[in-house]
């Protein structure tokens, strides 16, 4: 009888071990950071979800997503925050996050990482994306929304104002303009504004390129 009584109080306990939380919004979701400004999008893996589970938190709002996702919404960095399971209001597992600020991001033209390039690398990939910085876990999820493109000439008829632009993609009028520039012309980005993934609409640095 014994052995009985032991086998069925080992299946939950064997079950509930083999639970855990991955914040998808990291690199490595294994990881225990929750970051501040975003939708840490978090799934508990080893166990099926139903109506009778829910996610509590010491600091952060829940907000129940699909399935066994969940939405994780914190205010203020430097905490140590606990993410709560209960099944029937009952402890069945927990993990603690300490939460951090989302690092400064970045624009850059392409592949671009100087501020020295060719025509020929500018029109290979005239697209604005987002750099992260090294050594953060979080996963991109951001893009350029719009930004202004001046270009800077010591050609007069090539000179031009600074124009909005709608999206991340350097417009085909202004592409057939960099075709055209020499050695010394600059290409100016700015007012470039990204967001995504929960992340507030923010004003990134300008990016200035000069022709070589």
């Amino acid at each position: 009888m014994m052995k009985i009584v032991y086998y069925f109080f080992l299946i939950p306990f064997c079950l509930f071990s083999q639970i855990d939380i991955k914040n998808h919004a990291l690199t490595v979701p294994e990881k225990n950071f929750l970051y501040v400004g975003i939708d840490n999008v978090v799934e508990i893996t080893g166990i099926k979800i139903d109506s009778t589970f829910a996610m509590t938190s010491n600091y952060s709002r829940v907000l129940p997503r699909e399935n066994n996702d969940f939405i994780i919404r914190i205010s203020k960095p430097g905490l140590n925050d606990t993410l709560k399971l209960l099944k029937n209001n009952d402890l069945v597992f927990s993990k603690v996050y300490y939460s951090k600020m989302v690092p400064e991001i970045t624009a850059q033209l392409g592949n671009i990482k100087d501020t020295i390039a060719s025509i020929i690398e500018i029109l290979s990939y005239p697209t604005l994306e987002i750099v992260i910085p090294e050594g953060s876990y979080i996963r991109n999820m951001v893009h350029v929304t719009n930004f202004k493109i001046q270009i800077i000439s010591n050609n007069p008829q090539i000179n031009s104002e600074a124009i909005s632009c709608v999206g991340n993609i350097v417009p085909k009028k202004q592409r057939k303009i960099i075709k055209r520039l020499k050695a010394g012309d600059k290409i100016v980005f700015s007012a470039i504004y990204a967001q995504g993934g929960g992340y507030a609409a923010r004003k990134l640095k300008p990016i200035s390129i000069t022709i070589k």
